[in-house]
């Protein structure tokens, strides 16, 4: 075989692999789009305040690989928006609410929704979240403040970003919400203290 045909065939491979691992990293990135509705989350400044609201459960669960979107039309407001419908399983109860159970797994709707952005020339995801919140990930285990949503018959995720906290800090984008929201980091330190995770 000639030595120039061997280089230029070689040459190819490469740059195919090349192109294939750019994808593969470019896919898993997610692109988080910013919506209007910050306006509509209450801040809460202490773990106080979080075990203040009405009825709430407090878990710590870890994410299953289980979440697909699911459209929501609100009766008290004429907006329709989109939540991830998510399946966590119970580690601890550490409150429970009047409906708790000894379920091992429990439904909580996340203030956010992914979509795909459409392929091989748009690869990787775009994230519409309600406040500053961010998908809990599959694998991952979390404190969740929860109450129960009796039109979807789910547990809702508390005060969006506010409710949700990883208890061993494998969640890449959790620590850069806290990097940019001391308010949450501060937030976040008082509920694994709460709970004794440091």
């Amino acid at each position: 075989m000639n030595k120039s045909v061997l280089i230029t065939a070689s040459s190819v491979v490469v740059l195919c692999l090349l192109l294939a691992v750019i994808y593969i990293v470019k896919d898993r990135q997610i692109m988080v789009q910013a919506t209007s509705s910050r306006e509509w989350v209450i801040p809460y400044n202490h773990v106080l305040e979080l075990e203040s609201i009405p009825d709430v459960l407090v878990i710590e669960g870890t994410v299953t690989s289980r979440t697909l979107p699911r459209h929501i039309t609100s009766s008290r407001t004429p907006v329709d928006y989109k939540v991830m419908v998510t399946e966590v399983q119970v580690n601890r109860w550490l409150r429970k609410d009047t409906r708790s159970t000894d379920k091992h797994t429990l439904t909580i709707l996340e203030p956010t929704y992914l979509t795909d952005n459409g392929g091989l020339f748009a690869p990787g995801q775009t994230e519409y979240p309600i406040g500053d919140y961010r998908k809990a990930e599959a694998g991952k285990t979390y404190i969740f403040y929860l109450v129960w949503a009796e039109n979807q018959q789910a547990y809702w995720v508390a005060a969006s970003h506010q409710g949700k906290f990883n208890v061993d800090g494998t969640d890449r984008r959790e620590k850069e919400l806290e990097h940019r929201l001391e308010a949450y980091r501060l937030l976040k330190q008082e509920v694994l203290e709460r709970y004794q995770y440091k």
